[in-house]
């Protein structure tokens, strides 16, 4: 087998290799916090769903409107969130969503 060694007499794919471990690395935590951000997401919006049935089906119609009304400002987060991220891969690469 024929190492490849650069000037230093380092093997370059050393430093390749850690490269792209690091950067797997930095993708790996991006993509365990989103994933997290979004479970968290479900579960609270689940729960304002179970919330708004549970008032209604008790009569409690007033205080299913107030849960209502936090279930659609989470979706306003969510489609807040979702248009900043277009506009900022359209501001990087000229392409959006």
């Amino acid at each position: 087998m024929i190492a490849n060694l650069d000037d230093d007499g380092d093997d370059p794919s050393l430093e390749r290799r850690a490269i792209v471990r690091d950067a797997e690395e930095r993708m790996e935590e991006k993509v365990y916090r989103i994933w997290s951000v979004l479970s968290t997401f479900e579960e609270s919006s689940a729960a304002n769903i179970s919330d708004m049935l549970l008032h209604v089906s008790n009569g409690a119609y007033v205080d299913g409107v107030f849960v209502a009304e936090k279930f659609i400002w989470h979706v306003e987060i969510l489609f807040s969130s979702a248009d900043n991220l277009d506009a900022e891969l359209y501001r990087h690469s000229g392409e959006g969503m």
